[in-house]
C-alpha cells in the first residue's frame, strides 16, 4: 500500500511539474513572438522616421525665401533623425534584452519535459514488482526490483527539486525580462523627448509674417528683374540697329530704315523705364544697371576648424577672421567648424566627448555647434545669416571662460537674435550632440587628429605653408587666394594701395636717415 501510494505520488508530481512547464512554455513563445512583432514595428518606424527627416531637409533646402520656416525644418530634420535613431536603438534592445529570453524558455521547457519522462519510466520496476508479487511466482529477478523500490524515496526528492529550482528561475528570470522591457521603453520615450521638444519650440517660432514679407519682396524683385532685362535687350537691340544702319549712310546721310529702326528702340526703352519707374517708385534720375548681378555666386569657400576655449582660436577668430571676413564677406563662402582635436564615442543613442581643454570645452563646442546650425537672418535685417553667425561665434570666442560660463545670451542681444534660449536648449539635449558629433565627422574627415587649432583651409586644400600664412596675416593669404580665383575684390586692392604706400614711407624715411649718417 505504501509502494502504491508512492507511485501515485510519482505520478501526480510529475503531472503537475509538466503542467507547469506547459504553461510556461505556451506563453513564454507568445510574448516572444508579440516583442518580434514590436521590435518589427519599431524598425519599420525608424524607416518612416528617416524618410521625414530627409523629406523635411530636403524641403528646407529648396525653400530659400521663408527663413523661420528653413529654421523649423531643419530641427525637424534634425529631431526625425534622432527619433529614428532611438527607435533603432530600442529594436535592437528588445531583440537582446526581452525576445532572446523568452526564447530561451523554449530550450528550457523541453529539457525539464524530457527529464520528466525519464522519472516516469523508473517507476516501471516498481510496478512490475507489485503485479508479481499479486500472483506470480518470485523469480531471480524479483530482488533487484525489490532493491528499486527504494529509489522512489530519490525521484520523489528529486522532483521536488526540479520544480523549486524550475520555478525560483522561472520568476526571476521574467521578473527581470519585463524589468528591461519596461526600461527599454521608458529609455526610449525619454530620449525622445528632447528632439521632440526642441522641433516643437522651432515650430511655435516660425513667423508667417516675417516669411510672407520677405517673399512679397523676392516677388517685386522678380519684376524688377524682368523689368531690367527688358530694358538691357532693348539696349543691346538699340546699339545692333544702330550699327546695321550705319551700313546704309550714303553721303553722311541715314537711310528711312535707320531713322525709323532707331525711333522704335527709343520709343522702347522709354516705355521700358517708365514701366519699371511707375513699379518701383525710381527717379528718372537713378541709374539701373544690374551687370553685376551674378557676382556674389563667385565666392571662395573657407573653412575654420576651432575649438570653443582654445586661446589660439579666440585670438585668430577676434583679432583676423572675424575683421577681415566682414570687410570680405561678399566674397567669402565661410564655414565654421567647431570640433577641433576632441574625439568622441557611442554608447546606443550616447555619444561622449573628449575635448581638448577638458569638459566644460564639450559644453561650449555644443553652444558654437547649435549657433552655426541655427542662427538664421530673416527679411527685416540687412546682415547675412553668414555675417550673424560670424558675429555671434566672435562675441563667444571673446567673452567666454573656462569656467563653462557662455555668454549665450548677452551674445544674442549683441546681433538682436530673440531665439536665444533655442541654443541654450539645443547644447543641454542630444540634439547639441548630434551636431557637435556631424562637425566631429567633418573634422575627422579632414585630418584625424588635426595637426594644429585653429585651422584654415580655401577650397578644400590644405598646405603647413598657407595654414602658417594665413594665421599669420589672414588679410594677405585671403586676398592673394580670391586672385588665384579671379574674384577681385576692391577691398584687396585698397589693401595692397595701403601696404604699398607703408612700404615706400618706410624705404624714404630709411633712405633720409642712411643719407644724414653716411
Amino acid at each position: 500500500m505504501l509502494r502504491q501510494n508512492s507511485e501515485s505520488l510519482i505520478e501526480s508530481q510529475i503531472k503537475f511539474i509538466n503542467d507547469r512547464v506547459k504553461v510556461t512554455e505556451k506563453y513564454a513563445s507568445l510574448l516572444r513572438t508579440t516583442v518580434n512583432d514590436i521590435a518589427i514595428r519599431e524598425a519599420e518606424l525608424r524607416d518612416k522616421y528617416d524618410e521625414v527627416s530627409k523629406i523635411c531637409k530636403d524641403f528646407a533646402e529648396s525653400e530659400k525665401l521663408d527663413t523661420t520656416l528653413i529654421t523649423a525644418l531643419h530641427a525637424l530634420s534634425n529631431s526625425f533623425t534622432m527619433l529614428a535613431d532611438n527607435k533603432n536603438l530600442e529594436a535592437q534592445r528588445l531583440v537582446v534584452h526581452v525576445e532572446s529570453e523568452f526564447a530561451q524558455y523554449a530550450t528550457i521547457c523541453k529539457k525539464i519535459k524530457e527529464y520528466l519522462k525519464d522519472c516516469g519510466s523508473t517507476k516501471d520496476p516498481v510496478m512490475a514488482l507489485r503485479q508479481r508479487r499479486a500472483g506470480l511466482e518470485m523469480t531471480s529477478n524479483d530482488s533487484k526490483l525489490l532493491k528499486n523500490s527504494v529509489d522512489t524515496k530519490r525521484i520523489l526528492n528529486e522532483l521536488s527539486d526540479t520544480f523549486e529550482t524550475f520555478e525560483q528561475r522561472k520568476v526571476q528570470d521574467f521578473k527581470s525580462t519585463f524589468n528591461n522591457f519596461l526600461l527599454i521603453l521608458l529609455k526610449s520615450n525619454t530620449s525622445s523627448l528632447d528632439p521632440l521638444t526642441y522641433s516643437t519650440r522651432a515650430i511655435s517660432d516660425v513667423d508667417e509674417n516675417l516669411d510672407m514679407k520677405r517673399l512679397k519682396e523676392a516677388y517685386l524683385k522678380l519684376n524688377s528683374d524682368v523689368v531690367s532685362n527688358k530694358i538691357r535687350h532693348n539696349r543691346f537691340r538699340s546699339r545692333s540697329m544702330s550699327a546695321l544702319s550705319s551700313l546704309f549712310t550714303k553721303g553722311g546721310k541715314k537711310t528711312m530704315l535707320s531713322q525709323s529702326s532707331t525711333s522704335i528702340n527709343s520709343n522702347e526703352n522709354l516705355t521700358a523705364n517708365k514701366d519699371m519707374r511707375y513699379q518701383h517708385g525710381i527717379s528718372d534720375n537713378e541709374d539701373d544697371d544690374d551687370e553685376d548681378d551674378d557676382e556674389d555666386a563667385n565666392k571662395l569657400n573657407v573653412k575654420v576648424y576651432y575649438e570653443s576655449l582654445c586661446p589660439d582660436s579666440a585670438r585668430f577668430i577676434n583679432t583676423q577672421l572675424t575683421p577681415v571676413t566682414l570687410d570680405l564677406l561678399q566674397y567669402v563662402d565661410l564655414q565654421m567648424i567647431p570640433y577641433g582635436k576632441s574625439t568622441y564615442n557611442t554608447q546606443g543613442s550616447d555619444v561622449n566627448f573628449n575635448c581638448h581643454h577638458g569638459p566644460n570645452e564639450c559644453y561650449g563646442n555644443k553652444i558654437h555647434a547649435c549657433v552655426v546650425e541655427n542662427v538664421q537672418s530673416d527679411s527685416y535685417r540687412k546682415e547675412s545669416r553668414e555675417q550673424l553667425v560670424l558675429t555671434y561665434v566672435d562675441c563667444l570666442m571673446k567673452f567666454s571662460r573656462k569656467d563653462a560660463v557662455f555668454p549665450i545670451e548677452r551674445c544674442a542681444n549683441a546681433i538682436q537674435y530673440k531665439n536665444w534660449e533655442n541654443i541654450e536648449q539645443c547644447a543641454n539635449s542630444t540634439v547639441g550632440s548630434k551636431l557637435l558629433q556631424k562637425f566631429g565627422d567633418q573634422t575627422h574627415d579632414f585630418q584625424n587628429p588635426l595637426s594644429s587649432v585653429p585651422t584654415v583651409v580655401f577650397k578644400d586644400q590644405y598646405t603647413p605653408e598657407l595654414q602658417k600664412r594665413s594665421i599669420d596675416d589672414f588679410r594677405s593669404t585671403l586676398c592673394e587666394q580670391l586672385h588665384k580665383e579671379n574674384i577681385h575684390a576692391k577691398e584687396c586692392v585698397a589693401h595692397g594701395d595701403a601696404m604699398k604706400t607703408k612700404v615706400s614711407l618706410v624705404s624714404v624715411i630709411v633712405a633720409t636717415v642712411f643719407a644724414i649718417f653716411y
